[in-house]
């Protein structure tokens, strides 16, 4: 299809789909072209100082990435426990550092670690405007001398004296702001950390021209199942 619009795209100003794209009458190239595109690392940006949607913005680190709880997650929460390659742990290109998670990039481990403010997304999709998902902005607590560490190895009960003193591999504890904001939805294990809005960017709170009828045939981004 033909982009009517060909611009600088933002919120104000989305991808406009024309005409259907021919050689002689319309339809005789529909057959001859097959092609599969994989949308399954395709995510939308946020803004790094508030963690929402923002389709003209940047994300923390070049590449989107995404870890996952191991451990539910209720609202108010202060912590929260990810899969994670843990401070001091040794990689092809060095060792992650003090206050720094590993985060696999492109098949290679890519150390993170929170700046003043960074706001992640925890949770599918965007629990927002539309309620597309269940994620929602959440800021890792900057290190400060009240706070030195905010990033550590999760560490898991002794069978012998039930003290929380063992390093659990593999396994990080995140400290988290208690203002910047306060987590309010649950998450289960298994939902997703990251630094990008994770998801198949179809119809969304801030494009309401994707609701017209030249795209009302799309695929929303987001689906979730409920029993």
């Amino acid at each position: 299809f033909e982009v009517e619009n060909d611009v600088n795209y933002s919120v104000t100003t989305p991808p406009i789909i024309g005409k259907e794209v021919f050689n002689v009458t319309p339809g005789d190239l529909r057959v001859q072209f097959a092609g599969i595109v994989d949308r399954s690392n395709l995510v939308v940006p946020k803004d790094d100082n508030t963690g929402v949607m923002s389709y003209g913005g940047t994300m923390a680190n070049a590449e989107p990435w995404s870890l996952k709880l191991v451990e539910d997650v209720h609202p108010g929460a202060s912590v929260i426990h990810v899969e994670a390659a843990h401070p001091g742990t040794v990689h092809a290109t060095g060792t992650i550092g003090l206050n720094q998670m590993g985060v696999n990039m492109s098949g290679s481990m890519f150390p993170v670690q929170p700046e003043n403010p960074q706001f992640f997304r925890l949770g599918h999709g965007d629990g927002g405007l539309l309620a597309n998902g269940d994620a929602e902005p959440v800021s890792i607590y900057y290190p400060t001398l009240a706070n030195p560490t905010v990033i550590t190895q999760r560490m898991g009960p002794n069978p012998s004296t039930g003290v929380m003193d063992v390093p659990i591999p593999n396994q990080v504890t995140i400290l988290l702001h208690p203002t910047l904001p306060i987590i309010q939805r649950y998450h289960a294990a298994g939902s997703p950390l990251s630094n990008a809005i994770l998801g198949n960017p179809g119809p969304q709170a801030l494009k309401p021209t994707l609701a017209k009828l030249k795209a009302r045939n799309i695929v929303p981004y987001f689906t979730r199942l409920y029993p």
